[in-house]
């Protein structure tokens, strides 16, 4: 049986085609590379925000924007109703960059802790198919996927991805934010 299995491996690779876990570490790695997009797009929103608002803060609180009754003129009518007048642009951009990282970490932890604690899957991993369980068949924990996105891959990353290396050498795919966490990945 196992030679059997050997060799549908080997004919599967003589012809190109590439093996199970060379599959699994692609689509690991496209879930990995949706789930720091999306973070990525968040945080950029709002420091952009921060900057166009820097660059045009003295054009908001022109009386004239007040009377306008589109968008613009409702977005005016908010900001100058809830922000004094004397808060300068540096200020406003401040607050603004402050309320885009607090999203992100609130993003990061809905995604990363939060998600795989109720699905074993972030959204990335959603969209790819992967799911994440653990070794010892308990259902995720909160603590589990803290330890795993909080600990485990900033450890992995740091020493230039060393973390990330035994994911090829390991039989069952497993980093050392994997090992950490006690958790493997797997197609759904």
């Amino acid at each position: 049986m196992a030679t059997s299995r050997r060799m549908r491996i080997e004919d599967s690779q003589a012809e190109g085609r590439p093996d199970e876990m060379s599959v699994l570490l692609r689509r690991r790695g496209i879930a990995f590379l949706l789930d720091y997009i999306a973070t990525l797009l968040i945080l950029a929103f709002w420091l952009v925000a921060a900057s166009y608002i820097k660059r045009h803060w003295p054009l908001i609180q022109i009386d004239e924007a007040q009377t306008n009754p589109g968008f613009f003129g409702i977005g005016v009518r908010l900001l100058n109703g809830l922000i004094p007048a004397d808060f300068g642009a540096a200020s406003m951009t401040s607050l603004i960059s402050w309320l885009g990282i607090l999203l992100t970490a609130v993003w990061v932890f809905y995604n990363w802790v939060y998600v795989y604690a109720h699905n074993q899957q972030s959204i990335g991993k959603y969209f790819i198919g992967l799911r994440v369980c653990r070794v010892d068949g308990v259902p995720m924990t909160y603590s589990a996927a803290a330890r795993r996105h909080i600990l485990g891959y900033p450890l992995s990353i740091l020493f230039f991805g060393l973390g990330l290396l035994p994911i090829l050498s390991d039989p069952r795919g497993r980093g050392w934010h994997d090992r950490i966490a006690g958790t493997r990945v797997e197609s759904e």
